[in-house]
């Protein structure tokens, strides 16, 4: 939490002087199963930390972010899954022509999600794919 509000309040200085330490540490986090929790954290400050981004400074994390947000997808906590819908639209939407490459990966498993959150327990999870869907 506090890294995506240094990220928000502080940026894009702290993007830029601390990209190479930060993004690892994010990736990392969000890629530890035993801690849901953390997970769902460091997905959501990926989306404040990466806001300051253009694609070009994106780049180089790309597809070791997208890699992250992957395994949050297909994880069974609904938590999980539902903080990477927005994280995935952030970073797609600051990727630009760049995630085209990714979209044939990401497109089947958004349409997964929408078709089944149809219960009523399901209905933000719905919403955020939906948004992450028209937003790549």
């Amino acid at each position: 939490h506090c890294l995506g509000q240094l990220s928000s309040d502080f940026g894009p200085y702290v993007q830029q002087t601390f990209h190479a330490q930060v993004i690892p540490c994010l990736v990392q986090s969000m890629g530890d199963p035993s801690n849901p929790r953390i997970q769902v954290h460091a997905a959501s400050a990926t989306i404040n930390f990466v806001e300051h981004f253009d694609s070009e400074e994106l780049e180089p994390y790309l597809q070791t972010l997208l890699t992250s947000v992957q395994g949050l997808l297909v994880s069974q906590n609904p938590y999980v899954k539902e903080q990477a819908l927005p994280t995935l639209a952030s970073i797609a939407d600051i990727a630009e022509s760049e995630f085209t490459q990714y979209y044939s990966t990401f497109m089947p498993q958004l349409k997964m999600i929408l078709l089944h959150s149809h219960q009523s327990n399901n209905h933000m999870m719905r919403a955020k794919a939906i948004e992450c869907i028209s937003l790549i």
